[in-house]
Order: C-alpha cells, then structure tokens, then sequence
C-alpha cells in the first residue's frame, strides 16, 4: 500500500513499512503496478518512479528521461509497457529502459494525468486534471502530410520502385518515402510545380511522370521532358504505364494512347479502334495485353496491335474505368466512377455495386491485402471487401456483400481520396497506401480488431411503456407494439458496429439492421417469441452469441385455447345438426319420391291391366265372333268367289286376334297373375329367344311366395326391361338370366356376351346413368330397397346384377 509515509506491506497480519530510510526515493508513495517479473514499481510524489525487487529499490527520475519527478499514476498495459502520468508534464512511455513522453503538443488534452487504463479492444484511456479524458491507440490507419515532409498537401498518385521507396505525386511536386522520412523533388530540381498525377518505373529503374504540362524522366538526379512539341499527343498526361517489353504508354485527355520507344512517339486515336480518346487508366496483365480505361468510351484491350472494347452494352457496370486489380485466379476486377465493381472473367462480365452492399460506386484503387479483401478508395472513405464474397455475389451464390469503410474518424485528415494512376499500393511489408486531398493515409490491414463486441439490451417498452428491468416481457390483451433498444460495445468503431436480430417464432431470417439499434413489432399473436440480437465490431467480428429475450403474447380470452375448443364445438354441434336435418328433408324427400314412384307405377300397373283385360275380354271377343261370322258366310257361299273373301277375312281378323293378344299380354302376362313370377319369367324369356334369335339361358329358383305381388310384377318388370336392353342395344348371340334365393335377399343377374362398352362400375353410378330404359330399372329397384350395379367393357359383353332384400309375399321383411 502507497501512503504519504512510504510503502507499506501486508503479511500474516502484520504490517511491513518502507521509507527512504530503506531506499524509497521518497516517502509519498502515489500509485503502484505489478510487472511480468513480479517487479513492483512505484510512483513517487517528488521522486519520480522506483522499481522494488529482491528486497532493494531501483529510481527512474528526471536525470534517466523523466522531464518531471512529480508522479501521479504507474501503469503497466498488457504489453508489458510501463505508462507514467506526471502532474505537468503528461504522460510517459518506459519501455527497453529509454522514455518516451507524450505532452499536449502531441495532441494530449492536458499535461497533468491523474488515470490510466487499457481497454480490451488495447486502446489507452488517459485522465487528466481538468482537461478531460484522451485516447491513445496505435493506429491502423496513419496520414502523412505537409508537415510530415510531403512535397504538397493534396497528394494524386503513389507508387512503389524496386528498391523498397515510396514515391507520391503531390500538387507542389514529388516526394520519396524511404525508411519513415520524406525526400522532395520540386521544380529547383528540374521537374514541374503542377500537380504530378501518375507514376511508373521502368525495366532501367527511371521514373516516369505525367502532369497537365507533359511527360518527365527522372534518371537519378537527371530530368528529361516531353511534350506535344516533340511528339506527344496532349500535354495534360494522366496515366504513365512502363511495361515489362520496355514500352511506355502514355494516356491522355483529349490525345488518346501514345506509346513511346526508342525516343518516338506512336499514337492511338478512335480512328485505331480506340473507343474514346480520354484516357485514365492503364494495366498490364500477366499474360502482357494492355489494358487501357477511358473516361466515357468503357474498358479496351489491346492485343497485336488490335483493340478490343467492352462498354455498358456489353455489361459494363460503367464506361468511365479508373483502376484494375487482377487476382490470383486470373479475373480481372475493373473499378469504374458510378458503377462500383466489375469482375472480368472467362470472357464474361459482372457487376457488384451498392445495391449489392457495397459501400461506394466509386473505386480510385484496388489493392487486395494478405488475407484475402480488396480494399477500395473513394470520394467517401476507403473501404473493404471479402474477395470470396465479391466473386459469391458475381456467381450469385449469395444476395450481399459485407463492406466497411473508413474515414476521419480512424486516423484519415480526410476521407476524400484522390484518383490518379495509380491511386493506391501496396507495400513489401503488407501495408496499403492510398493519396488524399490532404496527404497520404497508411493502412496497416493487420491491425484489424478481432474482439467480438459486447452486445446489451439496454431498454424495452410495450406501446411505449418502459419495462423494469429483470421482470419478463408479457404483452398482455389490448396492448399492441414492442420496442426493443440494443447496443454493443466497441472501444476502436463504435460508430460502425452493425447489428442482426430475428424475433423466433415470427422471423425465420435475421434481419440486418446494420446501425440501427431499435427492433419494433407490432400486433404480435398470442404465444412465446425468442428475440435474440448479434452485433459485428465495425471490423466484421460479430458476436453471435449476442443477447437473448423471451418475450410472451397473452391471449385475449377469445383467444385461448378454451375458448377455440368451445366455438368450435358449438361450431361443429350447429354443422353437424344442420347435416342430420339435411339428411333428414332429403330422407324425406326420397320417400316422397320413392312414394310417387310407386304409386305411378301401380297406377300404371293397374291401367295396364284394365286395357290388357278390355282387349281381351271386349275387344278379343269381338274379332272372334267377326272371325267366326266369317268362317260360316265362308262355308255358305263354298267354290264361289265370296267364299275366298271371307276366308282371307277369317285370316285377318285371326292374324288381328293374335296381335290383340300379345299386345294384352306385354301389358299385363296373365301368366303371372294364373301360374306365378317364376313362370311367367320363363314364358317371357322363351318367347323374347324365339322372336329375337338370341339363345336365353335361364336359371330361376323359385320365388313366387317370397314376393308380394306389386314387387312380382316390378320384378317381371325389370328382367323384362334388362332383356329388352340386351335385344335393341347388345348384338349379343347369347343371354343368361339367374334369380337365386341368398338367405334373405334375392340376387338377380341378366348377363350377354355383346359388344359392350366402358363403364365406371359404381353403386354410386347406378344404372340410372343412361337411356329411359335404364332409369326405369334404376327406379324399380330403389323401389324395392335393393341395389344394383352395371359392368361392361369393350368386347366383354355387359352384366347387370341386382340385389333385393325379401320383405315377405304381405310386405315386411321376410322372417
């Protein structure tokens, strides 16, 4: 313990206490820290710091670095590094035994520090006495700028030479970056004071530079200038590419390509194929072919002399081309201005823009870092993309793309960056250069922060009721929409951490909320809902675990299970009572019918025997007594020409006779009524075989007591009708007709082996489905309470089999 009369330990309840009698610097002791070798250092009031080990103290003061002795806080980072705050002087790095302040001047609020502490994301929070609270984090991104040495402020394009430097051309010149300092070449050194847009070296270590004033070599300290006097096509030179065959290619605005050889000029227009003549961007690829980007004409190759050229009719995604990329599976990736991206691969084209999540349209430089994103500059910021999510959305294997970028907020003086050639590179040591209107930023890709964020939910409300915090969420009837409030906790990009959240039991998909950090639902239906929110850290490291909340739906009593149960008893109850009253009118119906049915049948039963009985007992009588008459006048008038015209009228009058007869007998067989069903059926069979020629087989049990006789005449009827059938319909050559008693019902079958016909054999299509004949045998047999059914098909003749339960010769079913 540090008090302000020395160093006191603690130890099996007794105090040990250190002063400067026993080699404490001094005997105010402000702050103490732990280090890696159990070491304890010390800050003292007036004495600067002392290291306590092995029982003897080591002092670090103003003669070892220190500006200032008066010490208010030590403390050690995870690093190991010792961190000093003084009461006037700022705040001191230890580390390797050298010191290293940090004052206001280095952008400190205020020199006296009262507090430190290191974040989990690594960055130093550092307290001051009346000044507020700073920051301190060793960046990913670093600018460079005026101050620093550059030649200019606003800087155009940077480029990398063989030897490990890093050149930039600013608008007041160029500038060498070479092992952290700035070396500048400006017009005293024979190279123009305008802007100097674009950068090559050739095979011979020469630079070669474009600006709105021609083209410049720079030999070592020699210099060397073209312009349109000598050759080249414009003077405003905005793209210089040396190539790997010792060409240098020249883009212009308004001149269109030149390429320069052994001191001459050839120049390429619109009128070599060119699609237009204001060029910004050049590439050479793997395989040697130029690529050639133009302000408004779109991408053109040239290959032996020949252009080759792609434009936004061809899927372009924009005709003004700013920079290429080519990976490692050999597509090339065209950034354009408006268009975003567009990968060129097997000869096809496709684009990836900020409808596909890209962050900018707008792509000055592609450069891919080590472990697999392109990183992109812009108007905007700079940003990145996963490379494997870019060629997914080109292939359509996925919708999106995640992009992040970054600006004034992570180390940039500005975020507007600047599009010459080339407009970016990409260092030996995996670092990504990019030039500004104000300098040129660093980008170190390894100092991504890989902590996922913590992720809270911080307020919930039900229609804008705030819910205590630890009591569970319950909806309860008449309240309507839930608001949900998260955030997580990011120390580096806390304003760029994006949130997902999906509300299981509704969402079957997260939403992406990206900043968003409110989640509203409304008019939620009675049950149990999970809601479970994820965040990335700005950096594309998200927590999935994230935070969980169960949220219930009461139901309104309308809406509880109870309540479904009973309506829809109540529901199925009236349905069901709907049905048997249903059933019961068409029951009755049906017997109404049947009823109807029966008495037209009997009246026409009864009609057909009262004519059947006129025509024989009148009628009949009458044609006999004609033909008897006739007969005798015959007889009287012998040999004598009368006595033939009553003879052939005798003949008629016996042919008239035997009409009458058959005629009473298809209306009522008297058969039936004198000898039973059964042989009545059999004389009707054999006369219908004898007229028709169709050989009727028959198989009749008895059955003249089972049946009243209404049904015996139905069933005579029915047979009689089916046979009928089989002689108009059936060009059958034979027939069989069976009745057989089967316990208590009659089965009846009448079968030919006529041509036939499709059929659908169904209780369900009864015999109905036809001519008049056939309903009339339909109806008798409902008649009768039995059932029938009809089966046919093409060539197999028909068979008609018919099922009738026994109610007795009286009614009523047979015992």
């Amino acid at each position: 313990m540090g008090t302000s009369a020395g160093l006191a330990r603690l130890e099996d309840e007794r105090f040990t206490v250190y002063t400067t009698r026993d080699g404490l610097p001094d005997d105010y002791v402000r702050s103490l820290s732990w280090d890696r070798e159990h070491a304890l250092w010390i800050g003292t009031a007036r004495a600067g710091v002392s290291r306590f080990a092995d029982g003897r103290f080591a002092r670090y003061g103003v003669e070892d670095g220190l500006a200032n002795a008066r010490v208010r806080v030590v403390y050690h980072d995870r690093d190991g590094t010792l961190w000093i705050g003084t009461e006037g002087s700022g705040l001191y790095r230890f580390q390797h035994g050298r010191f290293a302040a940090y004052t206001a001047s280095d952008g400190l609020p205020g020199n006296r520090v009262l507090s430190i502490y290191q974040d989990p994301d690594g960055d130093l929070w550092i307290g001051t006495n009346g000044n507020g609270l700073a920051r301190l984090r060793d960046p990913q991104f670093r600018s460079f700028a005026a101050d620093d040495g550059l030649a200019g402020q606003q800087v155009a394009a940077v480029y990398g030479d063989a030897a490990g430097g890093l050149w930039m051309g600013t608008d007041a010149g160029l500038s060498r970056f070479d092992r952290g300092t700035f070396a500048t070449y400006t017009a005293k050194d024979g190279l123009p004071d305008l802007m100097v847009r674009t950068i090559s070296e050739d095979r011979a270590g020469s630079l070669w530079l474009g600006s709105g004033n021609g083209l410049w070599r720079l030999t070592g300290h020699r210099v060397t200038h073209w312009s349109s006097a000598d050759g080249l096509s414009s003077n405003n030179v905005y793209a210089v590419l040396a190539d790997r065959q010792g060409n240098v290619w020249i883009g212009t605005m308004t001149g269109g390509l030149n390429k320069f050889r052994d001191g001459r000029f050839t120049t390429y227009t619109t009128r070599d194929g060119l699609p237009d003549n204001d060029i910004v961007s050049l590439y050479e690829d793997r395989a040697g072919s130029l690529w050639i980007g133009t302000r408004s004409g779109g991408l053109s190759r040239l290959d032996d002399g020949r252009f080759t050229t792609w434009s936004t009719s061809d899927g372009l995604s924009s005709n003004h081309v700013l920079s290429f990329y080519e990976d490692t599976d050999g597509a090339l990736w065209v950034g354009t201005h408006g268009g975003g991206l567009t990968r060129f691969k097997h000869g096809r084209l496709a684009t990836v823009t900020t409808k596909d999540g890209l962050y900018d349209n707008l792509a000055f430089r592609i450069l891919e870092d080590d472990t697999g994103d392109l990183w992109m500059s812009g108007n905007r910021g700079i940003y990145r993309a996963s490379l494997r999510e870019l060629n997914d959305v080109a292939d359509g294997r996925i919708r999106s793309v995640s992009s992040f970028a970054y600006g004034v907020g992570d180390g940039m003086l500005s975020r507007e960056c600047n599009g010459a050639n080339p407009g970016g590179w990409k260092t030996a040591d995996g670092r990504l250069w990019f030039p500004t209107v104000k300098g040129v930023v660093s980008v170190d890709p390894t100092r991504r922060n890989e902590r996922p964020p913590l992720v809270a939910i911080e307020a919930v409300t039900i229609d804008r009721e705030l819910v205590p915090a630890g009591q569970p969420v319950r909806i309860t009837p008449g309240r309507q929409t839930l608001e949900i409030e998260y955030t997580a906790l990011s120390w580096k990009r806390p304003q760029h951490v994006r949130f997902k959240y999906q509300l299981a039991g509704l969402e079957d998909t997260w939403v992406d909320a990206g900043t968003r950090r409110t989640a509203s639902y409304s008019r939620l239906s009675p049950g149990r809902y999970t809601f479970t929110v994820i965040a990335d850290n700005g950096d594309g490291v998200w927590n999935l675990e994230g935070q969980i909340l169960a949220v219930t739906v009461v139901p309104a009593f309308y809406q509880t299970t109870w309540f479904v149960a009973l309506v829809s008893l109540a529901v199925a109850g009236a349905i069901a009572f709907a049905w048997r009253s249903r059933v019961r009118q068409l029951q009755h119906a049906q017997a109404a019918q049947q009823a109807f049915s029966a008495q037209l049948i009997a009246s026409q039963e009864g009609e057909r025997k009262r004519i059947a009985a006129e025509l024989h007992d009148s009628l009949g009588q009458s044609l006999l007594v004609i033909k008897n008459q006739a007969a005798l006048e015959a007889e009287q008038h012998r040999g004598g020409q009368a006595s033939r015209r009553f003879t052939e009228i005798g003949d008629l009058v016996s042919l008239t006779i035997d009409e009458v007869r058959t005629i009473s007998w298809n209306l009522r067989p008297s058969h039936l009524d004198q000898l039973g069903l059964r042989t009545a059926l059999i004389v009707m069979i054999e006369k219908l075989a004898a007229v028709s020629g169709i050989a009727i087989e028959h198989e009749i049990d008895a059955c003249d007591d089972v049946l009243p006789p209404d049904d015996q005449i139905i069933v005579y009827r029915i047979i009689q009708e089916c046979l009928n059938n089989v002689v108009k319909h059936a060009r059958a050559a034979t027939a069989t007709v069976t009745i057989r008693r089967d316990g208590q019902a009659l089965e009846i079958g009448v079968r030919d082996n006529g041509h036939g016909f499709v059929s659908r054999p169904s209780s369900s299509t009864p015999l109905g489905h036809g001519g008049f004949g056939l309903t009339g045998i339909a109806e008798r047999v409902r008649m009768l309470g039995g059932t029938h059914t009809m089966t046919s098909s093409p060539g197999e003749g028909t068979t008609v089999h018919i099922r009738i339960a026994l109610r007795g010769p009286t009614g009523g079913t047979s015992p």
